[in-house]
């Protein structure tokens, strides 16, 4: 089955999930070996986000009725509704959503989604907020008017979100804006240092939460970057279906660093990056080597 989604998790190793089956897989990053883990929720369809948190656990967000589990890699594999299960199911989003479209964990340690409605169930997407202690859960409705939050980054403070032509940081504590723009951005990346930083086809762009504004644009190293990742290096990457791109954030310099490409971006522990191509795994070895 297709691959759906990519992450690098805290113990090295590369996770993700494939189509209409609700399964997830490791990678083991020090021999390459493909193992998979099973069906997380107990539902049809897929997990279509994932998430690696600062706290070692997987977030998933399943297809259909945007359900969300967690995962612990450091715990034996023990899929349930319980308090003890492992990917533990935590339920559905409600409020009409269906497919999750990015999650997160926040800096208050909830879990943050963007998802898009059934078929003609709601006029529009939504940002939830999911307290995976307690179970309770809240949507907005109103935050991108006709359209719904695809990428998330998270930092120590804010909740940074793009979709529907916006870019806005949510504030978890007073539960509003702290800043808007109208701009399409691809992907979305929290990097070393502090910044904030985006694609928004052919130009990057880098943003201050201090300062609450852009402070720096240059051109992308390979155009459109669908997707986007930190490595343990330090350095940012980013992928489209021709290319891969490297950018340092301490210098801001930017190169191509592959000649082929494909869906989905992750790095082990070693830096290296994973991406897919269909069914397919591959593996980009060693990228601080590479040069145009």
């Amino acid at each position: 089955m297709a691959v759906y989604t990519l992450t690098g998790a805290a113990d090295g190793n590369i996770y993700g999930s494939t189509y209409i089956n609700q399964h997830i897989f490791r990678c083991d990053a020090r021999n390459g070996k493909l193992t998979d883990l099973g069906k997380v929720v107990r539902i049809g369809g897929q997990v279509d986000s994932i998430h690696a948190g600062r706290d070692g656990k997987l977030y998933l967000g399943s297809y259909v009725l945007a359900t969300l589990s967690m995962y612990d890699p450091a715990r034996p594999w023990n899929p349930g509704r319980e308090l003890e299960g492992n990917p533990r199911e935590l339920g559905s989003l409600g409020h009409g959503q269906y497919r999750t479209r990015a999650i997160a964990l926040g800096p208050d340690d909830n879990i943050y989604v963007g998802s898009i409605p059934s078929y003609n169930s709601a006029p529009t997407g939504s940002l939830s907020r999911w307290n995976p202690r307690s179970g309770e859960h809240k949507s907005w409705l109103d935050l991108v008017p006709g359209g719904a939050v695809d990428r998330i980054a998270v930092d120590d403070k804010y909740v940074y979100c793009a979709g529907g032509g916006r870019f806005f940081v949510w504030d978890p504590r007073a539960e509003s804006k702290r800043f808007e723009e109208q701009c399409e951005v691809l992907s979305l990346v929290a990097a070393p240092g502090g910044k904030i930083v985006g694609n928004r086809g052919d130009q990057m762009f880098v943003f201050d939460p201090a300062l609450l504004q852009t402070v720096k644009t240059f051109p992308s190293p390979i155009g459109r970057m669908d997707y986007m990742t930190v490595a343990p290096n330090g350095k940012l990457y980013g992928i489209n279906g021709s290319a891969i791109g490297e950018i340092d954030p301490v210098t801001w310099s930017a190169q191509k660093i592959a000649h082929e490409g494909g869906q989905f971006l992750a790095a082990d522990r070693d830096s290296r990056l994973y991406f897919a191509r269909g069914a397919q795994l591959y593996r980009l070895n060693r990228p601080a080597e590479h040069s145009q």
